[in-house]
């Protein structure tokens, strides 16, 4: 039996395609391995967002040549966002790769790889695979789109890094075309999977002991599914079903009930939820429709969904997160900059004053949700002042923690192409310590409040052990703060269990039973 092997660097996206690959790769005969060089298949799943993400995997590779002529019948591939992005230069570089293979070809990988092991196996000199989508500046929308395919097949228990939790895509690609970002054109168009498959996914993992799952996206609050219209007199054009263009139904009965709508995508009866409340629009699910139907799903006992854009934070959507027990309280919006100045220039759709609006609302409307975000610093042009507004906006806004990054320079991108990277690498690094400084300090007073009360997490692995047959396990409150606490019973993990915090630092709360 081949064997192979997968190295995921990135996303949380990138981290869901592992899985689904390694399901296509054992359903078509293959074993998984446990050590990379034991292995018959090496694939290294890749991210372009950071030129040191592709410089780790270029090393990688590198390091793999003896490695191939040891094995010269082993095949080595590349896939995900970089392959897309580089595509035939990664054989330039790297001439014993095999594969690269773009992350919207991903349906092809099995079948592709048990090709080129069989013949190489066989003696035959077979050249390099790349197997692309199309480029979104150089087809036709609809031809991109289609390039662009889904590839989400049933999923497998042994795949997953542990059974309890699960991530589910529910959109593909990103329409927002920030100036810095290479994601548009490596993942293509925004396209929104059905809530059949959805939800039939969800109950799937859900018999299989999954109690958490996190709803994915590149910007997951903008998945929008327009339903098939079921009459004749009324045609609906076949590029607009499932993706988010607006077309008016004229069918007021579509939309009158959740039921309703599900029964128009095909679910039986003994299939349909019970006690739907959610008001689904005129022939659309949204994210919060979908967060109402999931929680009808016996046996889930959390839901969670990432990552969001601020401007499709909606008041349904909130509302959802704050009526819905087993909706996380926890949002991850990135605002990026607290400048507008530097949003203008990085395309970003909103200002600063309509996050702040934002948040605002998040607090009056959920008053216990945790916000985080995401933050770069010494991107192009950017000033002392405008630094110094971002610093003023992690203030006032005293999110759960931030993600903080130094800009970097992608190629292909809007900024590369308008403005120059003329930030000193040694501002970028005082400004990203100054500002994770900034919100340790806010991190830690939040994370204060928790001392001495009691709350409910869901144990995810141990994180230390101890010489005495003790170790330390760690899991995450509703609101996805690390919970730490000691134990000698390591069948916790897995289950929702009681802990009172007793200490925090701005990273972690310290607990017991």
């Amino acid at each position: 039996m081949y064997t192979f092997f997968i190295e995921t660097v990135g996303c949380q996206m990138n981290r869901l395609d592992s899985e689904l690959a390694a399901t296509g790769l054992i359903r078509a005969g293959l074993g998984q391995a446990v050590e990379k060089t034991a292995a018959d298949v090496i694939i290294f799943n890749t991210c372009s967002i950071r030129q040191h993400a592709e410089d780790k995997i270029y090393s990688a590779i590198g390091r793999l040549k003896q490695w191939k002529l040891r094995k010269p019948f082993g095949v080595i591939g590349v896939i995900g966002c970089m392959a897309q992005r580089d595509q035939d230069k990664i054989i330039k570089r790297a001439p014993h790769v095999d594969l690269v293979l773009g992350p919207g070809q991903l349906d092809l990988l099995a079948e592709t790889v048990y090709r080129l092991l069989e013949g190489k196996s066989g003696g035959e000199q077979i050249a390099p695979e790349v197997l692309v989508s199309l480029q979104r500046v150089k087809a036709k929308h609809l031809a991109v789109i289609e390039s662009f395919r889904l590839f989400d097949p049933e999923r497998n228990v042994e795949t997953r890094s542990n059974r309890f939790q699960a991530m589910v895509r529910v959109m593909f690609g990103c329409d927002k075309f920030c100036a810095y970002c290479i994601v548009p054109k490596v993942r293509g168009p925004e396209q929104s999977r059905s809530p059949v498959e959805i939800l039939n996914e969800v109950r799937q993992l859900a018999d299989q002991g999954v109690q958490e799952i996190t709803f994915i996206g590149q910007t997951v609050n903008s998945y929008k599914y327009i339903i098939a219209q079921k009459n004749p007199d009324i045609p609906k054009p076949a590029w607009a079903i499932g993706f988010a263009r607006e077309q008016p139904l004229r069918d007021a009965t579509l939309a009158c009930s959740a039921s309703g709508i599900l029964k128009q995508l095909e679910y039986t009866d003994d299939q349909l939820p019970q006690n739907i409340t959610c008001n689904i629009s005129a022939g659309v699910v949204r994210l919060s429709d979908l967060l109402y139907m999931s929680s009808e799903v016996s046996g889930l006992r959390r839901i969670k969904f990432v990552t969001n854009y601020p401007t499709g934070m909606s008041d349904e959507l909130l509302a959802a997160v704050r009526d819905l027990p087993k909706v996380s309280k926890y949002l991850h919006i990135p605002v990026q900059s607290g400048s507008d100045n530097v949003l203008k220039r990085m395309k970003r759709q909103y200002t600063v004053s309509e996050y702040c609006e934002l948040i605002g609302k998040i607090h009056q409307m959920i008053p216990s949700a945790a916000v985080t975000s995401d933050f770069i610093v010494g991107f192009c042009g950017e000033t002392d002042a405008e630094f110094e507004e971002t610093a003023e906006l992690v203030r006032y806004c005293r999110f759960k923690n931030s993600f903080v990054f130094k800009y970097s320079e992608r190629p292909d991108t809007k900024s590369a192409e308008l403005y120059q990277d003329d930030v000193p690498e040694i501002i970028k690094k005082q400004r990203n310590n100054d500002l994770l400084a900034i919100q340790d300090k806010i991190s830690l007073e939040l994370n204060k409040q928790f001392i001495g009360k009691k709350t409910e997490i869901l144990v995810e692995e141990i994180s230390k052990n101890y010489d005495n047959g003790k170790f330390q396990l760690s899991g995450r409150t509703n609101c996805d703060r690390i919970v730490v606490f000691d134990s000698d019973n390591s069948d916790l993990i897995g289950q929702f269990i009681e802990v009172e915090i007793r200490d925090t630092t701005p990273f972690t709360l310290f607990g017991f039973q």
